[in-house]
């Protein structure tokens, strides 16, 4: 910890990372993101990466319960028949459906509201006294209740997993910042469907945006705290 304008500003991962001021953030693990048969694996997307965070997300997640962590599980919807959808908005889409295909036609449509692509992965369904965040944007702060949330529980740091890394997980990395929470990015529980993507994100939040960090690296720094 060191002191900046008379306010103290922790350095150290124990610090920042402190289990009584922390929340694991979950990001858009659901099936339309992640598994075979999802609209974006139908639509060309590599799944591969997911094959690795989904358990490691999960592994992650309760350890952050049995440490009294709170789990904050983000899902994003699309409401059906374009009602939740705005001429900018399916434009970005239309741009996603060509980058996993040139071929691919018409706006990228995913988690839309009552499918089972909207669903959570079975190995990430939210448990009870979980919280669940419901957006319809890239950030999981835009128009949601997620900093009512971390502010009410006394939350200062969030330790970020999930996906997309160049965009749901980037775009509230980003906010995170402009909300004044310490961001943590943990590098093994994030993924894309374009690999190159996922590497230049986590180079750029890597730079100032947030700190990044193994999720192991996090548990041994609580199992240090509390011996």
């Amino acid at each position: 910890m060191i002191t900046i304008h008379g306010k103290e500003v922790p350095t150290e991962l124990h610090e920042i990372a402190d289990p009584a001021t922390t929340a694991l953030c979950i990001i858009d693990m659901q099936n339309d993101c992640c598994l075979p048969g999802g609209s974006a694996h139908e639509a060309g997307a590599d799944m591969s990466m997911y094959e690795a965070t989904i358990p490691r997300i999960a592994a992650f997640a309760r350890t952050c319960r049995e440490v009294g962590v709170p789990v904050i599980n983000v899902r994003i919807l699309t409401l059906p028949d374009g009602k939740s959808d705005s001429a900018a908005w399916l434009r970005l889409r239309l741009r996603a459906n060509k980058s996993y295909s040139p071929e691919n036609e018409g706006a990228w449509s995913f988690t839309v509201e009552g499918t089972w692509g909207a669903e959570f992965v079975p190995a990430l369904s939210p448990e009870p006294g979980d919280f669940l965040v419901t957006k319809f944007r890239s950030s999981a702060f835009h128009n949601t209740d997620l900093d009512l949330i971390l502010r009410s529980n006394g939350i200062q740091t969030v330790l970020v997993a999930g996906c997309t890394t160049e965009g749901c997980v980037e775009s509230t990395v980003r906010d995170l910042c402009f909300y004044d929470y310490f961001g943590v990015v943990l590098s093994d529980c994030v993924g894309s469907d374009v690999p190159a993507l996922h590497e230049a994100s986590m180079l750029v939040m890597s730079a100032y945006r947030a700190d990044i960090a193994a999720s192991s690296e996090v548990a041994r720094a609580w199992e240090a705290t509390t011996r």
